[in-house]
C-alpha cells in the first residue's frame, strides 16, 4: 500500500514502569482497509501499547499519527472523540443493563439528548455499524 493509507502510525513507543521497560521503541503502521491482531507472550506491552494510543496512559517517549496529523489523547473520552476506541481483554458487563446498555456503556456522551440517553440515536448507529460489516441479526 502507498503511504497515503496509512491511517495510524506509532513511532519509537518507549515506556517504562518503575525502571522497568515495557515497550521499547515499538513501531506500528496500520493502513486504511486493514485488519490487525496483536498477539504476544503475557507482558509483551501488547495492552500497554493500546492503553497509550487511547489515552489511558501515556508514552514516555514516541510519537503518534492518526490520518496524518500527530496526537496525543489525553483520555479515552478524547481518542473515542477522535474516532479510536479500544474493547478490552477482560469485559465487565452490568447485569442490569440489556446488552445494547453494555455495548455503548462509557459512550454515552455521543448519543446524550435532553432527557438522558437518545437510545433511538443510539440502536440507530449500532444498525448502520452492522449493516456496514454486513452483519444480519434477525
Amino acid at each position: 500500500m502507498q503511504n497515503d493509507d496509512v491511517v495510524l502510525k506509532m513511532s519509537g513507543i518507549t515506556k517504562a514502569f518503575q525502571g522497568i521497560k515495557a515497550l521499547d521503541k515499538v513501531e506500528l503502521s496500520i493502513n486504511r482497509g486493514e485488519i490487525h491482531a496483536l498477539i504476544g507472550e503475557n507482558g509483551a506491552g501488547k495492552s500497554t501499547l493500546m492503553n497509550i494510543l487511547i489515552g489511558l496512559i501515556h508514552q514516555d517517549e514516541g510519537n503518534i499519527e492518526f490520518k496524518k496529523k500527530k496526537v496525543h489523547f489525553k483520555s479515552p473520552a478524547d481518542a473515542l472523540n477522535n474516532g479510536i476506541s479500544m474493547v478490552h481483554q477482560e469485559i465487565t458487563l452490568v447485569s442490569e443493563m440489556n446488552v445494547a446498555e453494555n455495548i455503548w456503556m462509557g459512550r454515552e456522551n455521543r448519543f446524550r439528548g435532553p432527557y438522558g440517553v437518545d437510545w433511538k440515536k443510539c440502536f440507530q448507529e449500532k444498525e448502520d455499524l452492522l449493516n456496514k460489516l454486513e452483519i444480519h441479526i434477525d
